[in-house]
């Protein structure tokens, strides 16, 4: 009955190529996983982008934090608390 589903992955112990196929194969809203938890996370981040799967990270608390991973091609992260730098305002996506 659910509509928009996300896949979390930090409980699945799937290997990338699993993970991908598994993916690109189920009609998800998001995924989300923590890059620090997997060792393939560019590669799959860059796989589900191509695959147009939103996808976000979890837990950062850190204005870079959110940059750096923007640049990998997440679409947002889960966070604690985000405090904006100077003047206000978080990074948007470039």
């Amino acid at each position: 009955g659910y509509e928009r589903i996300i896949f979390s992955l930090y409980g699945s112990s799937l290997d990338t190529e699993s993970l991908i196929e598994f993916i690109r194969k189920t009609p998800l809203f998001a995924v989300t996983l923590n890059p620090e938890q997997r060792p393939d996370a560019e590669r799959l981040m860059a796989e589900l982008g191509k695959s147009r799967i939103p996808v976000y990270v979890h837990t950062f608390n850190e204005p870079d934090d959110l940059a750096r991973f923007r640049a990998l091609g997440a679409h947002g992260l889960y966070t604690d608390f985000l405090y904006p730098p100077h003047k206000g305002e978080v990074p948007s996506r470039q």
